[in-house]
């Protein structure tokens, strides 16, 4: 970056090296003295917030020469911005990051353009940003593990969810996720209206330690807590893990109604023809019945579920997919049978269905 000329008592100021046009007509000039020369114009036609600002008359070049405000001959606009927020902003106001590619939708990137999007009114780079964080913090549970792996792809890490916190609090009410159709299967399926109960979650997931130290953004910015959201999180983390245990706890009882398990001398086939031979449930009652598909689940299921895998659940992460996944893994093995399997995997997927509903109010927050 370069040196810019500056009268004595006036903090070093540098040039960006990217944005620093020599038909400029006006400076921005950031945190840390970074001054980026731009066009009004462009900032006007993407800000509602420098639209009005640029309609108002700016110091005269006497004026501002004399109160050191201007720079090569523009004015300043000081703001309390850092520089590698401005930066993401002017990239997508003059084009170079169209926000359609991998290398440039990054989670740093959306955090930044959310945070000045939404402060200078730029509302098409908000509208864009938005889509992005549905895809990260989705309104309803059949997304969230693909949510999970989009976080990953755009380079999200645990700590960043004090960030967004953050972020998603200050914007407030204006960040709302449209409503979705009914689910047509399950009406006890409730989509969230914004993102910020998930967002609680995520610290929720941090230790305490991080929570109370803070973390940093991308730029090195520090991001903390108040008292408050600490308190309010720590209290959410100890509901998460009595609610982790209750998860634990019905994945270890083996549960069935004697109709629908296969080898079972009660089973009732929904498809089976009315005058077909009765071989099948003679051979049923030869065979251990509901017994063998007990005995089989605990021995099989029970060896997956070591102490590393409880502790996630315990340790309050609740719609994390192991149980689903190795209940369908011991059901594929053929030890249980697919209803009792079926009827596991239910009142597994119930549970969690009801813990997603219980998220506003787990965080404190109003249904």
């Amino acid at each position: 970056m370069a040196s810019l000329d500056h009268p004595p008592g006036v903090a070093l100021i540098q040039q960006d090296p990217l944005f620093w046009f020599f038909d400029g007509n006006v400076v921005l000039l950031c945190h840390g003295g970074i001054a980026f020369k731009v066009h009004k114009g462009v900032l006007a036609f993407h800000s509602e917030v420098f639209d009005g600002m640029f309609r108002q008359p700016l110091p005269s070049p006497t004026q501002a020469e004399a109160a050191d405000q201007i720079i090569e001959g523009c004015p300043v606009v000081s703001l309390d911005d850092t520089p590698n927020d401005i930066v993401h902003l002017l990239l997508v106001m003059y084009g170079r990051n169209q926000l359609s590619s991998a290398e440039e939708v990054v989670y740093p990137a959306l955090a930044a353009l959310l945070r000045v999007g939404d402060k200078y009114g730029a509302q098409a780079v908000v509208q864009k940003c938005v889509w992005f964080f549905m895809s990260m913090f989705p309104a309803t549970l059949d997304h969230w593990e693909d949510a999970r792996d989009y976080r990953h792809r755009i380079g999200f890490k645990d700590h960043d969810a004090i960030e967004v916190y953050n972020l998603l609090r200050h914007i407030g009410p204006s960040l709302r996720w449209p409503a979705p159709a009914p689910h047509p299967a399950r009406s006890d399926v409730r989509p969230l209206k914004t993102p910020l109960p998930i967002a609680l979650f995520l610290c929720a997931q941090l230790d305490e330690d991080v929570l109370r130290s803070g973390t940093r953004r991308a730029d090195g910015t520090p991001e903390t807590l108040s008292k408050a959201d600490l308190e309010c999180i720590v209290k959410m983390q100890r509901k998460l893990r009595r609610r982790g245990a209750r998860i634990v706890s019905q994945a270890h009882t083996f549960a069935f109604d004697p109709k629908d398990c296969e080898r079972s001398s009660s089973y009732v086939d929904p498809y089976a023809d009315a005058d077909a031979d009765s071989s099948d449930e003679d051979d049923r009652r030869g065979c251990g019945g509901e017994d063998e598909c007990e005995d089989a689940y605990e021995e099989y299921f029970g060896e997956r579920m070591t102490d590393e895998v409880e502790d996630v659940y315990l340790g309050g992460d609740l719609f994390d997919p192991w149980i689903r996944a190795r209940m369908v893994e011991v059901e594929k093995e053929g030890h249980v049978c697919g209803g009792c399997m079926d009827g596991m995997r239910d009142m597994h997927d119930q549970l969690r269905r009801r813990f997603w509903n219980e998220l506003p109010t787990l965080a404190g927050m109003a249904k």
